[in-house]
């Protein structure tokens, strides 16, 4: 006999005669039709396994022993009626039974075609590759994503999959159709309550408050209309009954062994395989163990969070039965929980004490305070505005997707003032919003980003694997703003709801107070969905930096300096203010705006403001820009060389943007390339263009910079940014002889009538005509630039297949090979280089018949013919 029969809870409802012959027939029509039920249930609950292997036992052993954990939970005195008995019976029977493929009926490809299949699977392959999948790839995963994302996918879609389970119809023929719950009757009665209440284990239980629509049910037709079905009640006592079944029997030791579960699951099958059957000692449950060894002090800190899990959960249910005027459970918490060393008695610890060693934070508010602002970011009041746009931006692109809007749609107001509570400034979007579990989860986790989370899998279904890719990763940004202000408002209403949803949350005191939240005044409602965050700042100070540039209204105006600060936005950005309203950037244009227009933007300020001689300079310069696209045809940059030396010309850097918004320097260029972060604040970046395209480019600019520019030093050094970056140098100067400047092709000729060559670095010669004057170098002697320019921090990568494929020094010993028709490997064989462990010095000419010597040269010789 099943172990459900003798429970206290079965035998007052379902398992005990009366004298009324009539009930004890509704009675039996209850027992027959849950005996049938999981008859059914019990063949797919078996199947779980070969889906979930790592997890621990979910059978119908599982569904049994939750009659016994209700026995100890509501105690010998709760009252049920059949009815609920029976409903309660069904919402254990098939409350997981959607973790399995079994209880799908149209099988995998009913779950391969919803979003969040294709949301978790984009997920996990860019968890391996780094990339997002294309819609084929998706079709064909590797094996091992494949399993990990039907389990992922059936463990996140189970409790919404119980919803249907007890109405729909399993089988795919009429000879071998058949529903859970056979009786028409009490399907069609009590089904969708079954369902409703065996999903409800998986919400918070301040979600449980208003769940049902009607919290009370009558009697089915035929049965005792006093068995009625309180909703709210039952949904409670799944919910703790099935939190609270942890013993040995969830984990057996030899099933253990024969699954062998994976390393992150294998603590929690140590944990359930200790744990002996709870008792209770008043209104308390208690939990005791064979002892945990050092080797498993993890699976024991595991038991020690569920168990503080469990107790919140008794402790919330109790509080929602008591504020609903409703029957309370008997069990309304869990023993020797309040700190690790108690509970150790009784879950015991052999060989070591579980002391609390767990790193926390002492004072969060500090901490927030420092990381999310001037510890991680620097002291730059930019830095919260960048921040407040990037999320925009997110929201932005990710309402473009979920809507199929255009790459351009979407804009940014950005608003600034003065009002009777001081200086503002103000960043308003129209993206996808925040819910209320958004704005009081994500959103205040200091740290934790909402994007790619399963939250943003349920909210923003299909928005992964769609290929959003958002520039917000860490959860950090917002919290930058008390860098620069001590009361901040945020509005926020999802995209796809009325304005009477706006929700408000407001910072009073910074993050000293908690923040409260509340509903929108008429008057405060988004028009359409999106999110405002205004921000009351802390000084006249930082509102003069941030809109004029410096406290004293004479630097980059923010008309300016928002455009220079995300210049390759793909969003269209407003400026505000009590008289003007600006658009400052369209989004995508800097892919096409005019030159003189792109380059206004990167400097910040005009080309008239530059003095005359760098007008020139400029205005020969920008005309280089050339647009770089990758394989795809996306373009990824818009680019031109301009090596930064110190004579006559301005100085400007190029940028890798991340999300459109500048990041590294991209010394000896002007221009964008399109990049990813390389760490938390994203003030540096990688660029993403594939070699190929970026050395295409070099050399096109190397051709198009020996037409605009004569200056030989000038060219030299954008011959050391081209060779760097992997073009080739065409017919600009490389290095210097006796003679003057030689191209690659110079080299080539002169390498006729050498056999042996002198490198010299060029700054040694250099230095000795500045202190002694002019002298007579040798014939077979180049000075040369030995080093690789910076471009980028880590960028190109050194990639070198010798040591100097990257330097001017190193194209001349190609241009040599070439010349002497040998291969490279030959000639670095048999000539000698110097280092930091061993020089070679040679004479390199002569001033009034006076030699003069080098200790550190590298002597090329040409090799000899067979």
């Amino acid at each position: 006999m099943a172990t459900y029969y003798n429970t206290k809870t079965w035998q007052r409802t379902l398992g005990t005669d009366t004298e009324i012959p009539e009930e004890n027939k509704d009675r039996n029509k209850l027992i027959t039709a849950y005996e049938n039920f999981r008859e059914k249930a019990k063949i797919i609950a078996s199947e779980i396994a070969r889906d979930q292997p790592d997890f621990t036992v979910h059978d119908i052993n599982h569904i049994d022993a939750l009659w016994e954990m209700t026995d100890l939970i509501i105690g010998n005195d709760y009252n049920l009626t059949p009815a609920e008995a029976f409903v309660l019976g069904g919402a254990f029977l098939i409350h997981d039974l959607g973790m399995g493929l079994a209880a799908y009926p149209d099988g995998i490809d009913s779950i391969k075609n919803t979003e969040l299949w294709k949301d978790i699977a984009t997920s996990e392959y860019k968890k391996v590759y780094n990339k997002t999948p294309t819609e084929e790839v998706l079709i064909s995963l590797p094996d091992d994503i494949n399993k990990n994302t039907l389990s992922l996918v059936l463990r996140q879609l189970h409790a919404k999959h119980a919803k249907i389970l007890a109405t729909i119809k399993f089988g795919n023929s009429e000879e071998n159709e058949f529903y859970l719950i056979e009786d028409q009757i009490l399907r069609n009665t009590y089904g969708e309550a079954i369902g409703l209440i065996a999903h409800s284990h998986w919400l918070s239980v301040s979600e449980l408050k208003n769940y049902f629509p009607n919290e009370i049910m009558g009697a089915a037709t035929g049965l005792p209309n006093e068995w009625i079905v309180d909703l709210v009640k039952i949904a409670c006592i799944l919910r703790v009954a099935d939190a609270s079944h942890l013993d040995e029997r969830r984990a057996p030791a030899n099933l253990r062994i024969v699954r062998n579960p994976n390393e992150s699951s294998e603590n929690y099958w140590i944990f359930q395989g200790k744990m002996l059957q709870p008792i209770i000692q008043y209104d308390r449950i208690v939990y005791t163990s064979k002892p945990f060894k050092q080797s498993e002090s993890e699976a024991w800190w595991i038991g020690y969070d569920t168990l503080k899990m469990l107790d919140r959960e008794l402790k919330q249910v109790d509080a929602l039965l008591a504020d609903k005027n409703k029957h309370r459970f008997l069990v309304r918490s869990v023993a020797y929980i309040d700190e690790p060393t108690n509970l150790s008695t009784v879950l015991r610890s052999e060989g070591w004490e579980p002391v609390d060693t767990q790193i926390r934070v002492g004072d969060v508010v500090k901490l927030v305070a420092k990381l999310g602002g001037e510890q991680l970011y620097g002291n730059n009041v930019y830095v919260p505005i960048r921040e407040l746009i990037q999320n925009a931006m997110d929201a932005i692109r990710a309402r473009r997707m979920i809507e199929d809007e255009s790459e351009d749609w979407g804009n940014v107001n950005i608003e600034y003032g003065e009002d009777s509570n001081g200086y503002w400034i103000k960043v308003t979007d129209n993206g996808v919003g925040m819910s209320k579990n958004v704005l009081t989860g994500p959103f205040l986790d200091f740290g934790t980003s909402f994007w790619g989370t399963e939250l943003m899998h349920d909210e923003l279904p299909g928005l992964e694997c769609r290929g959003f890719e958002s520039i917000g990763r860490y959860g950090i940004g917002f919290f930058s703003t008390f860098m620069i202000g001590n009361y901040a408002q945020v509005r926020t209403r999802r995209y796809e709801e009325s304005r009477d949803s706006t929700l408000i949350l407001e910072f009073n005191k910074g993050l000293t107070k908690r923040p409260i939240l509340r509903k929108a005044e008429r008057n405060e409602q988004l028009r359409e969905g999106g999110t405002s965050i205004k921000i009351y700042l802390k000084n006249e100070r930082i509102y003069n930096e941030i809109i004029y540039g410096n406290a004293w209204r004479g630097g980059i105006k923010i008309e300016r300096k928002i455009p220079k600060l995300c210049p390759s936005s793909d969003v269209t950005i407003y400026i505000k203010n009590s008289s003007n309203n600006t658009k400052v950037i369209t989004a995508n244009d800097w892919i096409h705006i005019d030159e003189r227009k792109f380059f206004e933007r990167l400097a910040g300020m005009s080309i008239s403001e530059f003095e005359s001689k760098e007008i020139l300079m400029i205005k020969k310069i920008i005309k280089n820009f050339r647009i770089i696209k990758n394989e795809s045809g996306e373009v990824v940059g818009r680019l031109c060389i301009y090596p930064t030396i110190d004579y006559d010309s301005f100085e400007m850097e190029g940028t890798v943007t991340i999300g459109g918004f500048e990041s590294s320097q991209l010394r000896h260029t002007i221009g964008i390339l399109k990049g990813t972060p390389c760490m938390a604040s994203r003030m540096q970046g990688k660029p993403i263009v594939e070699s190929k395209k970026i050395n295409e480019w070099a050399t096109e600019q190397a051709q198009l910079i020996n037409k605009s520019i004569k200056d030989n030093k000038f060219l030299i050094e954008a011959s050391a940014a081209i060779r760097r970056i992997g073009g080739h140098t065409g017919p600009n100067p490389v290095a210097r002889n006796k003679n003057g400047y030689l191209t690659y092709d110079n080299i080539i000729s002169l390498s006729k009538n050498l056999a042996e060559v002198i490198l010299v670095i060029d700054a040694t010669v250099e230095r000795e005509i500045e202190e002694k004057g002019n002298f007579e170098l040798n014939d077979n002697v180049i000075y040369v630039e030995m080093s690789a320019p910076g471009i980028s921090n880590n960028w190109p990568e050194n990639n070198w297949d010798w040591f100097h494929s990257q330097t001017l020094c190193g194209l001349v010993i190609e241009a040599l090979a070439e010349g002497w028709n040998v291969d490279i490997e030959k000639i670095l064989n048999i000539s000698e280089f110097s280092d930091d462990d061993i020089q070679f010095s040679r004479n390199i000419g002569h001033r009034n018949g006076i030699t003069i010597g080098n200790d550190f040269c590298d002597i090329i010789y040409k090799p000899r013919s067979k």
